[in-house]
């Protein structure tokens, strides 16, 4: 039933290409029982992408969020968007992103965080959203210091915005465990991990 519900929930939410990172340390002692779920959610390191209109609306409005649609990828014709607002800011970013282009990424999702702190408040829950995009970008340019610090702080935003328990959390908890595997760290992985799945069960 665990496996199942993982499956599924793993399934329903936008992720990107795995990342070919070690699993666990020998040194890390758990439960076998615990280690044997841990494990079977560790073997997908995979970045989870947030968008922003569920995120904020579940956050400014406090109500249910639907998961919203993976967005389908512009074509290479078209291009990313050229203005300097908000939404085409997002869009920039996501097409660079969704093609691969992480440096180009990294620089849209940097002038798209400052943005939106001088509009919204560094606490707001989209800035927040934006931090956990940017982590992943850096992750994927090899910078998992970077990554780990944008990540813990989109946690805290989110954490503020949503509550503790709040499901959205799950990516952003499963994005930190794969930074810190990255920076083999891997009891603070199981941690993070281990949150994850707690809120998976919860819901």
């Amino acid at each position: 039933m665990f496996l199942t519900r993982l499956i599924a929930r793993a399934a329903a939410i936008a992720v990107r290409r795995p990342l070919p990172y070690s699993i666990i340390s020998p040194s890390v002692v758990i439960p076998a029982a615990a280690f044997t779920q841990l494990q079977s959610h560790m073997t997908l390191p995979v970045f989870h992408r947030c968008f922003s209109s569920s995120l904020v609306h579940r956050a400014d409005e406090k109500a249910s969020v639907v998961p919203e649609q993976q967005k389908q990828p512009e074509t290479a014709a078209s291009g990313p968007p050229t203005e300097k607002t908000e939404e085409a800011l997002d869009e920039k970013a996501d097409y660079h992103w969704q093609h691969d282009e992480f440096e180009e990424a990294r620089e849209a999702y940097e002038e798209l965080l400052t943005l939106r702190r001088k509009l919204h408040g560094d606490k707001h829950s989209s800035v927040g959203v934006t931090l956990n995009n940017l982590s992943q970008v850096l992750a994927y340019l090899d910078d998992p210091e970077a990554a780990e610090k944008h990540m813990r702080e989109a946690i805290e935003i989110m954490v503020g915005a949503v509550g503790k328990d709040a499901a959205e959390l799950v990516p952003l908890l499963d994005n930190l465990g794969h930074i810190y595997q990255q920076l083999d760290r891997h009891a603070d992985a199981v941690k993070a991990f281990s949150k994850s799945l707690d809120l998976l069960l919860k819901h």
